[in-house]
């Protein structure tokens, strides 16, 4: 079997985003590649020496470092792409450069939050109007040039829904949940509970 390349381009590592890639690096029909913009962060900790089943860098969202994250995906002629957000101006140029190259992306995303609310560090407030409009604008172009667009669970899709994705392009994202770490637990007793929480700081 030929391995499918496949470059996923993101902000940054989290857990979340680690266990998914694990189980999308151990598929024998992918060869996974990761860029990520960032290292480890107060929020999403992780260790940069631990052993990964895949190829990764921390690219940089600075010139020149910018530019050798989209030279490397260009290089890829035949890999597919997965963009993750678009909080880093690399993100941003590497699917306009796919784009004017005639090549698709995948775009995920998360649950986005309404068009009129933003994070402001770990405040709400509500977005202006000429950051609504640009911020519906630039959304657009992205769905419109993305082969899909995922994001996660049925809340997800309904919001990149309004936010102006075809319905056609939006796929549901499973949440991805590491069960084989809980399966000792699980034969412990007939009983078993689940809890589940986001990022440990005051937003949430």
């Amino acid at each position: 079997m030929v391995k499918k390349k496949l470059i996923w381009v993101g902000p940054e590592f989290t857990p979340y985003h680690e266990f998914f890639l694990d189980c999308v690096a151990k598929d024998p029909r992918f060869d996974l590649h990761v860029e990520m913009m960032d290292g480890p962060s107060k929020t999403h900790p992780f260790k940069l020496g631990a052993k990964k089943p895949y190829s990764w860098r921390i690219g940089s969202h600075l010139e020149p470092g910018a530019a050798s994250v989209i030279e490397r995906v260009l290089s890829e002629s035949e890999a597919a792409v997965v963009v993750a957000s678009y909080v880093h101006p690399t993100l941003l140029k590497v699917m306009r450069a796919l784009a004017q190259h005639g090549r698709s992306y995948i775009y995920f995303t998360d649950t986005p939050l309404p068009n009129c609310e933003r994070w402001q560090g770990d405040a709400m407030e509500k977005r202006s109007l000429p950051r609504r409009i640009g911020r519906r604008l630039l959304l657009r172009w992205i769905f419109a040039h993305a082969r899909s667009v995922f994001a996660t669970g049925k809340v997800g899709v309904e919001a990149v829904v309004k936010l102006g994705c075809p319905v056609e392009k939006a796929v549901v994202f499973p949440f991805f949940v590491p069960l084989p770490d809980y399966d000792a637990a699980a034969k412990q007793g007939p009983t078993v509970r689940f809890a589940s929480v986001g990022q440990l700081i005051e937003r949430k």
